[in-house]
């Protein structure tokens, strides 16, 4: 994001489309030859005790103990210390599921979905054998996508995870799966919506 304030606070930090923004960054690193990627910073913090509250880093995937936003407009909504961020469910996605060692396939968009670029998908094959396929969303319209593996047909059935605004955990559990997916000729024929993103692992 680029709308920085100062050094220490951005002003879509709680907007859920960050949490899609960092996925696409993400996979944008990864198909452009990255090995890791990792995220400052985990919680909000100060560098110093004595540091004032407007100094605050409030840049993190959770924010820090609750009584630190006395004076925020939105202290009464805030439900426990170290809440998380929208943005925090979408960056788990992908430690979950991307694992060390994987191998990383750049996806092509098909016709359909041609305002997909390379930067918005991605596939993987984890070490254990596992496939994820991960796709983001930032477009106001849907997308469909037809998932093909030239490198190895897909088998099996695929388990689908959601990130959007409204299945955001009201707690700091993590996203469960929605659905089970069958695969229909050795396709993957999945829609995107607006505003999300949406990953497939392989059931082992």
């Amino acid at each position: 994001s680029n709308r920085c304030v100062g050094a220490s606070r951005q002003l879509d930090i709680d907007d859920y489309r960050r949490g899609i923004l960092i996925v696409r960054n993400a996979l944008a690193f990864l198909a452009g030859g990255a090995s890791g990627i990792s995220y400052w910073q985990l919680f909000d913090q100060y560098y110093s005790r004595t540091d004032p509250y407007e100094s605050m880093q409030q840049l993190g995937l959770w924010k820090s103990v609750r009584k630190d936003y006395a004076l925020e407009p939105y202290y009464s909504e805030l439900r426990c210390d170290y809440q998380p961020r929208p943005q925090y469910f979408a960056y788990s996605l992908l430690s979950r599921f991307l694992r060390p060692g994987a191998q990383v396939y750049v996806m092509q968009p098909n016709e359909t979905a041609a305002q997909m670029t390379l930067s918005n998908a991605l596939c993987v094959q984890n070490t254990d054998g596992s496939w994820v396929y991960v796709v983001a969303n930032l477009e106001n319209e849907d997308a469909q996508i037809c998932l093909q593996n030239e490198v190895f047909p897909l088998q099996g059935s695929f388990l689908r995870y959601v990130y959007s605004e409204d299945r955001l955990p009201s707690d700091d559990s993590m996203l469960e799966a929605d659905s089970e997916q069958v695969l229909a000729n050795g396709n993957l024929q999945i829609t995107v919506p607006s505003n999300t993103v949406v990953l497939f692992r392989s059931i082992q």
